[in-house]
């Protein structure tokens, strides 16, 4: 039996691991980071920088064991966020692989619905050894269950945009289309239930 509970700050070190190990082999990681070994040098730290923004400003939910990871934040398009600190952050974390992720953003921002406040998860991630196992759906409904606001997100693999589908996650008109025959993501919306 999994176990839910709010990440804490001395989690990050081995989420940031978690998250690398789940999204090792993944269309988009591998877009992003092309070389395998560098891809695995550099994806935790790029990961950190993306949870411990979330540890601030959003929420993160893991198991009790930490094989399993969510992170969530509340999107009001009336905020205006500076990014300078994270664009270092993540230039330092990912090296010559920050133009890529400049052109994901990018790419992603020009179809996130930006028209009413929403939660966004721009990542769930779960070990590879505890995939399929119910771990990643688990840690969705804890958040989703009762929330008043709409959810949006980016699958990154037509696997995981099937379990979103389950969830009663819509695909958006519009995929997002990575340069350099890179792979697509799929934007989906969920309302609230």
């Amino acid at each position: 039996m999994f176990e839910i509970r709010r990440a804490e700050l001395a989690d990050a070190q081995r989420l940031s691991h978690v998250m690398s190990a789940a999204f090792l082999a993944d269309p988009v990681s591998r877009w992003l980071i092309p070389d395998p070994d560098e891809r695995t040098m550099r994806q935790p730290a790029f990961f950190r920088v993306y949870l411990e923004w979330a540890l601030m400003w959003g929420e993160v939910y893991t198991t009790t064991n930490l094989e399993g990871i969510a992170l969530w934040c509340l999107v009001d398009p009336s905020d205006q966020l500076d990014g300078t600190e994270d664009d270092k952050a993540f230039r330092d974390a990912l090296g010559p692989a920050y133009d890529r992720f400049v052109a994901l953003r990018k790419a992603s921002e020009a179809v996130h619905p930006m028209n009413a406040p929403h939660y966004f998860l721009p990542f769930l991630a779960v070990v590879p050894e505890r995939q399929n196992q119910g771990l990643g759906r688990l840690l969705l409904r804890h958040k989703l269950h009762g929330t008043q606001y709409p959810t949006y997100l980016e699958a990154s693999n037509i696997r995981s945009r099937d379990l979103y589908d389950r969830l009663q996650f819509k695909q958006l008109p519009s995929r997002i289309m990575l340069p350099d025959d890179g792979p697509f993501m799929y934007p989906m919306w969920r309302r609230p239930t």
